[in-house]
């Protein structure tokens, strides 16, 4: 385990939306948790531009 090294991968979130979409059910709980995942965006957000000092 010593000899691993972190490497970062890019994340493309359109790319997961279409193929996670094909799953039974996922287009159904998406909706349901897109506020919440709206609201917890924007509040992280603010708070990064709050933290920078960035209105």
């Amino acid at each position: 385990m010593a000899d691993l090294k972190f490497q970062p991968v890019r994340h493309d979130h359109k790319a997961f939306l279409e193929k996670a979409s094909e799953r039974r059910g996922f287009s159904e709980a998406y909706e349901a948790l897109k506020f919440k995942y709206g609201l917890a965006h924007k509040l992280m957000t603010a708070d990064c531009k709050r933290r920078k000092g960035i209105d």
